[in-house]
């Protein structure tokens, strides 16, 4: 889905005049269609020196200038940006599939973005929705590209009971493990917001993974904890203004109380 915004001036001017805050960030991408490729490798160009591959994340090796890079659900067009764009650049990012979503053809891919990824729209039939293959994600992974777990079929967690949370979680990264070979030691809570993950799924993530990872602004830094690891979200056709706001951490004020919300939750 692309970006829509204001082109208000006011906002535009109140964002520049605030105040730097360098701290490192996972930045979460989902699906970038073809027309959006230029303004990835914009992105990409403009913030190449700040941009580290994933290994230096796990190295713990981090700088306040740092960015990583994260996809979600799985979609074909991660795997194009992946081979033409990242590979350039010789970076590697992190890739957190749905194990349900891998390897359907085009309408079945539309067919279960709408219901599962996109359940409060009805998107429009495009082969923009087409999933990675399972060929896809071994390139990737073989490539130097980390695999994540998002769940069998990107729930809403927090909605399920124990046993179906466990059945999400766990489950998947059994059988990725098994297809591709495999350490999974990452997950990404599906929407990840606070109104989406529960004390009992986040268990389960800490008992079961090394990292967890939510879609709430803040810096790696702000994380309450290594399961519960903060992301900034970048939709595709933002303005390059808005995403210096973002990558520069000068949206994560707006966002303190979704992260006392999160806190909160795991109490």
């Amino acid at each position: 889905m692309r970006y829509k915004y204001s082109k208000n001036n006011i906002i535009k001017h109140f964002f520049n005049i605030l105040p730097v805050k360098r701290a490192p960030i996972f930045l979460t991408f989902h699906n970038i269609e073809e027309k959006d490729l230029n303004w990835f490798r914009l992105f990409i160009n403009l913030y190449q020196d700040r941009i580290k591959s994933i290994r230096y994340f796990h190295s713990e090796n981090i700088n306040d200038s740092d960015i990583f890079l994260s996809f979600d659900d799985g979609f074909y067009s991660n795997y194009e940006v992946a081979r033409n764009v990242l590979d350039q650049y010789d970076i590697k990012a992190l890739f957190f599939v749905t194990y349900r979503f891998i390897n359907l053809n085009i309408k079945e891919s539309h067919d279960f973005a709408n219901k599962n990824m996109y359940p409060q729209r009805n998107i429009s039939f495009s082969k923009e929705y087409k999933s990675m293959s399972w060929d896809n994600l071994k390139y990737l992974s073989d490539d130097g590209h980390e695999i994540g777990a998002h769940t069998m079929s990107h729930p809403n967690l927090r909605n399920l009971d124990s046993e179906a949370q466990y059945y999400e979680i766990r489950k998947v990264k059994d059988l990725l493990e098994y297809k591709l070979n495999i350490n999974i030691q990452s997950f990404a809570y599906p929407f990840g917001s606070p109104s989406n993950i529960d004390h009992n799924s986040f268990k389960l993530v800490k008992a079961h993974y090394k990292y967890g990872f939510v879609n709430i602004r803040g810096s790696i830094s702000k994380s309450i904890s290594d399961h519960l690891i903060l992301r900034q979200n970048i939709v595709p056709g933002m303005p390059l203004w808005l995403i210096d706001a973002i990558v520069n951490s000068k949206l994560d004020f707006f966002y303190r109380k979704h992260r006392k919300q999160l806190k909160k939750n795991m109490k």
